[in-house]
């Protein structure tokens, strides 16, 4: 919890449905954008749990290309052992998270290489 205390609040202009996290327990935005050929994100929910969960993907996905993120599934979740710790529905919520970077990161690709 105390690590979604770090999460820079989302502007409200960027709380739109296409920023929506699905699946999440809580209400989840997640933004994102593409600079110089690097992903970075942005979140803001309302509850402290899922920020943190979020600010841990950020913290290991910001700033890295969208192969990367589309290619190196968050491991380091597991091996940290923050599964063991969540209810069902906070993991998948989590996953939920990282699917919408995937999701993301696939839009940029695409409108990168101009196949949009």
């Amino acid at each position: 919890m105390d690590l979604g205390k770090n999460l820079k609040l989302l502007d409200p202009s960027d709380k739109i449905p296409s920023n929506l996290v699905s699946g999440c327990q809580s209400i989840m935005y997640l933004k994102s954008s593409l600079q110089n050929g690097k992903m970075f994100f942005e979140a803001d929910s309302n509850a402290l749990i899922s920020a943190g969960l979020a600010f841990l993907l950020i913290f290991v996905y910001s700033g890295e290309s969208p192969e990367t993120i589309l290619l190196k599934p968050p491991q380091f979740l597991e091996e940290m052992g923050i599964y063991s710790s969540l209810s069902l529905n906070r993991a998948n919520g989590l996953m939920n998270i990282f699917l919408k970077m995937k999701q993301d990161a696939v839009k940029a690709l695409t409108k990168a290489n101009n196949l949009v």
